[in-house]
């Protein structure tokens, strides 16, 4: 016996019913909130960059063979909320290294957003920019995004103060030489952090104040930046506030702070300044001298004291980015 395929009857009417909910529907995706894949807004304002900062127990050379500084494309980027690898253009170009030589993405990003609950998300951006034949691999987090009934929680997270300080996870990873190097990029200035003071005093009046942004770390290391120097010594009076010049460095726990100044234009033989506080192991003596072409020791300056405070502002010149004064 043959089996029949039966097949549905239907009717006008029912037709009509189907056709008049396909409109309906079609005429709700039209409505916020409706038929759309939520999507978390990244706003980007204009001129917004972010550089390297320090990690605990890199020494200064160190530090100053890795200064970097990420120029990210200004605008609104909607980041959906999907399974498959979203492609967007985020970063304008990178510069690395003290000579600042500009390198640029060569591809798209890809964002990935994923969840363990259905409800919490993280949304990840990943770009790889080639530099001096390796890859530096940048990954930007947006973690703890909910989505509920109403939307999703938050709406938009914009990248500028307190949100650079405080908040932002940027991470990249290059191999340097033969050891994968770990870069941590936050604001350029860490304005939302609490300000001190160094007050160094030297022989025959000479001084050097240094003025560092630094969270008091609870555990591990707090992050900081040296961001803004003067010197006033034999060879001449500098003010500093360019992050390209101005180095930081330090053990965990920030214990063993070290600083190098250095000149946009040497005096004399001076191309900097080296100031190394109290060690916590007794291995360095406190000292400062002046730095060489080479950034090597050249005049060690007899020291009198360094204290530590916390202070309220910087002094006013610091509103011109780059500024060095000379005398």
């Amino acid at each position: 016996m043959r089996s029949r395929i039966l097949k549905p009857q239907t009717t006008p009417s029912f037709t009509l019913r189907i056709q008049f909910i396909v409109i309906l529907l079609s005429l709700a995706c039209t409505l916020p909130g409706y038929c759309q894949t939520p999507a978390l807004a990244v706003i980007i304002p204009d001129e917004t960059r972010v550089v390297n900062t320090f990690r605990d127990y890199r020494k200064l050379d160190e530090e100053y063979q890795f200064l970097s500084m990420v120029h990210l494309l200004p605008g609104e980027y909607k980041l959906p909320v999907q399974k498959e690898s979203y492609l967007l253009e985020i970063i304008e170009k990178v510069e690395y290294g003290p000579e600042r030589n500009a390198y640029f993405p060569q591809n798209p990003a890809s964002m990935t957003s994923t969840s363990n609950d259905g409800e919490t998300f993280l949304f990840e951006i990943v770009q790889e920019i080639p530099i001096e034949g390796e890859n530096l691999e940048i990954t930007i987090r947006f973690s703890n995004i909910r989505i509920q009934d109403d939307g999703i929680e938050p709406a938009s997270i914009t990248l500028d103060e307190p949100y650079l300080s405080t908040e932002l996870y940027m991470a990249g990873r290059m191999i340097v030489g033969q050891e994968e190097e770990y870069f941590f990029y936050a604001s350029e200035t860490y304005e939302s952090l609490p300000l001190y003071q160094f007050d160094v005093q030297l022989e025959n009046g000479q001084s050097v104040q240094l003025y560092l942004r630094w969270q008091i770390p609870f555990c591990g290391s707090g992050p900081a930046a040296l961001v803004y120097a003067v010197v006033d010594i034999e060879e001449g009076h500098v003010i500093q506030d360019n992050y390209w010049k101005l180095i930081y460095s330090a053990i965990h726990h920030n214990w063993d702070e070290k600083f190098w100044v250095l000149f946009d234009q040497p005096l004399g033989d001076a191309y900097g300044i080296a100031v190394f506080t109290r060690n916590v192991y007794n291995v360095e003596p406190r000292e400062v001298y002046t730095l060489d072409a080479n950034l090597q020791p050249l005049r060690t300056i007899p020291l009198i004291d360094i204290t530590k405070s916390e202070t309220d502002s910087l002094p006013a010149l610091s509103g011109i980015k780059g500024f060095g004064g000379y005398e």
